[in-house]
């Protein structure tokens, strides 16, 4: 299991994967640093730490902001403490999730059209339409 700190209070490896997850979901949510640190009552310099693991977040902290950005905990802590892995997450390419974020807050009925007419040719194409066939 990986070391929560470096042994001297300060932020270490589990912290900084808590913090991108924290950075992920604030942007997901469409939250400023600023906006995000006012509904928490910290300023957007605390967020920022947060986000870059510079700081450790503590675990009322932690709750406060999961309630905040409506994400079950157990999303920013990761799969060693709860059931998703950070290193998945983040080793999404970057286009991704830019493609994933366009699609969950496009606002362009064209867009949306598209986006669910390539998603049902990308399931088509993947036979998993197809029913199994009855033994």
């Amino acid at each position: 299991m990986k070391r929560c700190s470096n042994g001297k209070g300060k932020a270490g490896q589990v912290d900084v994967l808590i913090g991108k997850r924290l950075a992920y979901y604030r942007k997901l949510r469409r939250y400023s640093q600023s906006r995000l640190g006012e509904e928490v009552g910290i300023t957007f310099q605390q967020i920022q730490k947060y986000e870059n693991g510079n700081n450790r977040i503590s675990a009322s902290m932690l709750l406060l902001l999961s309630r905040v950005l409506n994400v079950p905990i157990t999303e920013l802590y990761g799969e060693d403490y709860g059931y998703m892995s950070g290193e998945y997450l983040f080793r999404i390419p970057a286009a991704k999730i830019r493609l994933i974020d366009t699609i969950i807050n496009s606002n362009d009925r064209k867009l949306d059209h598209f986006i669910e007419s390539f998603g049902k040719l990308l399931y088509d194409m993947t036979g998993k339409n197809k029913r199994p066939k009855d033994a």
